[in-house]
């Protein structure tokens, strides 16, 4: 949210604008579902934050709708203006993760937050950290493509 909410406010810093984005209801996306984990993996930016916003923007909703970072994205796409934003908002998380691994992205540093890591939670975390970065599409497909074929009968009262 961050990395678009600056994208967008370096394009209208002379305006003084508010956030595009404000944070969403995470409820949604706290799953552990195997087959959840690979349909949110595969969701664009855009997809993501068009979820309801947070109730800890209770001010905030006071005077503007839940839908706000929805109908905030489908005018600014419809606008065809702040083509950078509209990038990012275009991008699914697999295709996000990967630009952050490869240091594609202004704001983004894996490298840095690597550093960061070891610097508060010790090498043996960060090389953790690490690898599932580095294998973390390959475990959500393997995870997905699981739930996808998961068949089964019961027999009785076990699953076969």
């Amino acid at each position: 949210m961050a990395l678009i909410n600056n994208a967008y406010e370096g394009k209208n810093s002379e305006k003084k604008s508010e956030p595009l984005l404000r944070s969403i209801d995470a409820k949604e996306y706290n799953v552990y579902s195997n087959k959840k984990i690979y349909e949110f993996f595969n969701k664009t930016l855009g997809e993501v934050f068009s979820a309801d916003i947070s109730k800890r923007n209770s001010n905030f909703l006071r005077t503007h709708s839940k839908d706000y970072n929805k109908n905030a994205i489908e005018t600014l796409k419809n606008e065809n203006k702040e083509k950078n934003v509209v990038e990012l908002l275009n991008l699914t998380m697999k295709e996000l993760h990967a630009k952050y691994i490869k240091e594609e992205i202004h704001g983004l540093s894996f490298k840095n937050d690597l550093i960061k890591i070891e610097k508060t939670h010790g090498i043996r975390y960060k090389d953790k950290y690490e690898k599932i970065a580095l294998e973390l599409n390959e475990i959500i497909n393997k995870k997905g493509e699981k739930s996808k074929n998961k068949k089964f009968c019961l027999i009785g009262n076990k699953r076969v």
